[in-house]
């Protein structure tokens, strides 16, 4: 039956393997992150860390609030190679194409409008 509930939705771990990790020695969030990548997934363990914390807790008679968390870091974001090179942002998605390049209708030219719309 733990086979069946999924903990980690993110990683697909199920509590079955959870309680296997404990059994194998496993008792903290770090540990079991770093094996199974639980909260590593889309929801950083907003999901799964509670319950996988409150499994350690049942297994190893510790209340959770003694349980060791990991840290917490916000997502990397990208850098562009300009500001490696220390040159200055142009503020364009597209460095070194003109602006009219890019607007393919003028002010002076209508807006696309699909049949089907009314006027």
């Amino acid at each position: 039956m733990d086979r069946d509930i999924i903990v980690c939705r993110c990683e697909d771990v199920s509590l079955a393997e959870i309680r296997e990790l404990l059994r194998e020695g496993y008792t903290s969030l770090d540990e079991i992150k770093r094996i199974k990548r639980c909260g590593m997934g889309p929801c950083q363990g907003k999901t799964c860390a509670p319950i996988i914390l409150k499994e350690i807790s049942s297994f190893t008679g510790r209340p959770v609030a003694e349980l060791a968390v990991p840290s917490v870091r916000p997502p990397v974001g990208g850098i562009k190679l300009g500001e490696i090179l220390g040159q200055p942002d142009s503020g364009s998605a597209y460095p070194g194409v003109p602006p009219s390049a890019l607007n393919r209708y003028s002010s002076s030219t209508k807006p696309y409008r699909p049949p089907f719309c009314l006027p």
